[in-house]
């Protein structure tokens, strides 16, 4: 299988972009696990003066 090097180039930009979206549609999940984290923390917060 010979392909030239434009062709070559070109299948590394698409599945460098399809890399990309994957990462992209990964962020509101990353966002979601983020803000869980937050507010168990400030639950642990608000929790510990009073111990």
């Amino acid at each position: 299988m010979c392909i030239s090097r434009s062709e070559q180039s070109e299948l590394l930009a698409k599945e460098r972009t399809e890399e990309e979206v994957r990462e992209l549609r990964n962020i509101p999940r990353i966002m979601h696990g983020l803000r869980y984290i937050l507010v168990r923390l400030s639950a642990i917060q608000n929790v510990l003066p009073r111990l």
